[in-house]
């Protein structure tokens, strides 16, 4: 199986976003695999990517490694401003990785469209995890 680079994994988020099954299919096919592709299926109502998705094994062993959450995912899959800061100044690792897919606070922050936590993430050291998040970043940065 060849190495995917960033650019390539955002394509698969491209099509996902796009719905572009036959895209989507040939990609994975071809191993490029990311969780924000069956988040972004998911979210936005592409049920024929999601149970295409859903039926790969990677995605299968993502959706049951969801135990190893850390305080900072919990507090920012909250939205809650205040607990991200208690976790930061207690000295939480902001760039803990939880879940099979390894995300990160940042990358749920981006998920959930949550830019007050994402700006303080990157402040505190958050490195961006593409592609989802490094599309929302740079498009919070760029066009502000």
């Amino acid at each position: 199986m060849e190495a995917f680079t960033e650019r390539t994994l955002y394509t698969l988020y491209e099509a996902t976003l796009q719905g572009d099954f036959q895209m989507v299919q040939k990609l994975t096919e071809q191993g490029a695999l990311d969780p924000t592709a069956l988040i972004v299926a998911a979210q936005l109502g592409h049920d024929h990517i999601k149970g295409y998705l859903s039926s790969l094994p990677f995605y299968q062993a993502s959706e049951n490694q969801q135990d190893d959450r850390k305080p900072i995912h919990l507090a920012v899959e909250e939205g809650n401003m205040d607990k991200v800061v208690e976790c930061i100044e207690r000295g939480d690792d902001v760039n803990a990785t939880c879940g099979g897919d390894k995300r990160t606070a940042i990358l749920i922050a981006c998920q959930r469209n949550e830019s007050a936590i994402v700006d303080l993430l990157l402040e505190k050291g958050a490195k961006a995890q593409p592609p989802c998040c490094l599309h929302t970043v740079l498009a919070r940065h760029f066009n502000a």
